[in-house]
């Protein structure tokens, strides 16, 4: 709460100020009840009376006589919710004018001192306009006017001049936070390891050079040895990837790489029966792979909240002010798969990953090999009664075939 205080205006506060006026402004389009109105207006009387730096602001005095003028109204014998609601819209228009003018007023200068080894910092700076690379010590007592902020990122490693911390209101060490963050992107990565292959298997399979794919279930998936095929060969087979998704995904390539010559589809005679909509795990990886690359949950009604990547969380907003966080996992990230070159790596390895939990099926028995056939067989049978199902994929199966025909022959 901000209230009847003058606090040292930071660019922490700052920052928190602009949000909290989005984040009222957001909710222009979802008036709730009466008392969500007023608890409203009571926040925004906290925020005018408690940021009074802004008084040289002609949108922030127009903002605070209107919330005088609906305290006042709701107070009188004249108050009725129909006028509330009119009077109380009006306060939008002046929240998203007064948010502007903060901005223009209060800039936010960013410098970057040492040696950006990572070849990122113009993609993930959100406000390039003042953004401002220096390969020299900064000599100057102070650089820092009124009515702005800066924010200095080192290169700790690169750079070895003194830098005078009077000039900044924050110093962001580069490559100790790319380090931290790449150990929570890594985790991530780990965490929901079907998505972001997936995610980074589809990019790379749109550039030029790649002229093969491969979609499918486990059979293409396990049955290929990505360290034998070429550079120009990408796997984008799952477990349990039915044909509907086989062929989205299939389609999703072809249609930004023209120079795809061939599609394989890894399929068995249960696959006609499979659809993940029908199963609470099929349902699971709808949620957490399919539909966030996608955005089409087949038979199943669902909607995200989110995208996957932004389960990062910081607590620091100046760090989240500054970079995009989305941008920065999608780099990392991209390492990753490149460095694992394949699904199977040494930290999810192949053996581990079949039915028969790290054991090598030449080592097993006759006996266990037609009891391990036998039992996979009856789990894929139980699938035979979904005759509706069969029909379906049928005709996606034979739509694929054609478009395949017509696209790629």
């Amino acid at each position: 709460m901000r209230k009847n205080r003058l606090e040292k205006y930071t660019l922490e506060r700052h920052i928190d100020n602009i949000n909290f006026l989005k984040g009222i402004y957001s909710k222009s389009t979802k008036l709730g009840t009466e008392d969500e109105m007023f608890n409203e207006v009571n926040k925004l009387a906290d925020f005018v009376q408690g940021n009074k730096q802004y008084l040289h602001i002609n949108s922030f005095n127009a903002l605070l006589d209107e919330i005088v003028e609906i305290i006042d109204f709701c107070n009188s014998n004249k108050y009725t919710f129909s006028n509330f609601i009119k009077k109380f819209n009006k306060l939008y228009y002046e929240i998203k004018k007064l948010s502007k003018d903060i901005l223009q007023t209060y800039n936010i200068n960013t410098y970057f001192v040492g040696k950006d080894k990572y070849g990122l910092l113009n993609k993930i700076i959100k406000n390039n306009k003042n953004f401002k690379i220096i390969s020299e010590e900064i000599r100057s007592d102070s650089i820092k006017k009124s009515f702005e902020f800066n924010i200095l990122i080192l290169s700790e490693e690169t750079f070895t001049y003194k830098v005078n911390d009077k000039n900044f209101d924050k110093i962001i060490y580069y490559d100790q936070l790319m380090n931290s963050i790449f150990n929570l992107v890594e985790k991530l990565y780990y965490n929901n390891y079907d998505y972001n292959y997936l995610v980074n298997a589809i990019k790379k399979a749109k550039k030029d050079i790649v002229t093969e794919v491969f979609v499918g279930h486990s059979h293409s998936l396990h049955g290929i040895n990505e360290s034998e095929i070429k550079e120009s060969m990408v796997n984008l087979s799952l477990q349990s990837q039915n044909i509907y998704y086989s062929a989205k995904i299939a389609k999703e390539v072809i249609e930004s790489n023209k120079n795809i010559k061939s599609c394989f589809i890894g399929t068995a005679y249960w696959s006609l029966y499979s659809d993940l909509s029908r199963t609470e795990y099929g349902k699971e990886i709808i949620r957490n792979v399919y539909y966030p690359i996608l955005k089409d949950s087949c038979n199943y009604q669902y909607e995200a909240n989110g995208n996957v990547s932004e389960l990062i969380k910081f607590n620091d907003i100046i760090i989240s002010e500054v970079f995009n966080i989305e941008e920065i996992y999608n780099f990392l990230s991209k390492i990753i798969f490149d460095t694992n070159k394949s699904y199977f790596n040494s930290l999810l390895k192949r053996e581990n990953c079949g039915l028969i939990g790290g054991k090598i099926l030449s080592n097993l028995s006759e006996e266990e090999k037609f009891e391990l056939a036998q039992n996979r067989t009856d789990s894929h049978n139980k699938l035979i009664k979904y005759k509706e199902t069969r029909e379906e994929n049928e005709k996606l199966l034979n739509d694929f075939l054609l478009y395949l025909n017509e696209e790629i022959a």
